[in-house]
């Protein structure tokens, strides 16, 4: 591969001209936009950014995490694995301080709603199509409910529509 280094004056390049880049490749390449900072550059804009605390950012110039990205991420297969507390947090976009965890206690797996707020204590409705409840769980001590369509649940276990109960 052949490449080139500039010693650009300023701060160590730009998106467009990047202090390392290929020669038959214009604004791609590796740049500082800032101290303790590496850019990387993608048609002469930045694509990836390492700020000094070792977070990394795509799409982002101001990483606020491990890895912060700017829009959505396709995988195959997501793990997530740590020898300590591990777990996937969902945030309330209108209210942060509110999420839904996905974790492990005790072997255990669970679904928790926690936080503070707006939408931390309004319970957890599992949809069909059309936003269609298939099974709500509240917050309010009421219990589960079991729907066929859209309804207002009135006791301990309400279930609408048809139903087969057997046993004792």
């Amino acid at each position: 591969f052949a490449y080139r280094y500039r010693t650009p004056s300023g701060h160590g390049g730009t998106a467009a001209n990047p202090a390392f880049s290929w020669n038959t490749s214009n604004g791609v390449g590796m740049y500082f936009p800032a101290s303790d900072t590496l850019a990387f550059s993608t048609s002469s804009a930045e694509a990836m950014r390492i700020v000094s605390t070792g977070w990394v950012g795509i799409g982002r110039t101001d990483p606020q995490a491990n890895l912060d990205v700017a829009g959505s991420i396709r995988s195959n297969y997501i793990g997530i694995y740590n020898t300590g507390t591990t777990g996937l947090a969902i945030f309330n976009p209108n209210n942060t301080s509110a999420h839904v965890g996905m974790s492990w206690i005790s072997d255990t797996a669970r679904i928790r709603l926690s936080g503070t707020g707006i939408g931390s204590g309004n319970g957890l409705d599992i949809q069909g199509t059309s936003d269609r409840s298939l099974l709500r769980l509240t917050n309010t001590g009421a219990g589960i409910f079991l729907t066929s369509g859209t309804f207002t649940p009135s006791t301990a276990l309400h279930i609408s529509g048809t139903r087969i109960v057997t046993g004792k």
